[in-house]
């Protein structure tokens, strides 16, 4: 588990691919949006701070994400990765209830 400064503009996850990582916004705000058959964009959900940024079924499923993540703004993000986050609960078990709030 890593804290990590982004750029605005910063793409977390494109469309398309398998989620590895997680987010927790510290600071800052993340985007999750689609891109439909004609190139057009479409805003699903906003996470601003003590928010969890995923794309869950992507994450835990193991499979392309319908949606792609990107920084609206400069943000301070807790990245935690699909391999690590058993250990990470083990060790932090504060960290389940605050990542699996919104479930």
């Amino acid at each position: 588990m890593d804290v990590r400064d982004y750029l605005k503009g910063t793409i977390l996850l494109e469309q398309g691919e398998v989620s590895d990582d997680c987010y927790f916004v510290l600071k800052g705000c993340v985007r999750q949006y689609a891109i439909d058959e004609d190139g057009k964009e479409q805003t699903i959900n906003f996470f601003t701070e003590f928010d969890t940024a995923m794309i869950y079924r992507s994450y835990t499923l193991r499979i392309p994400s319908d949606y792609s993540l990107a920084c609206t703004e400069d943000s301070v993000l807790l990245v935690g990765d699909f391999f690590s986050e058993s250990a990470m609960f083990e060790k932090y078990p504060t960290l389940v209830n605050l990542t699996h709030s919104f479930m």
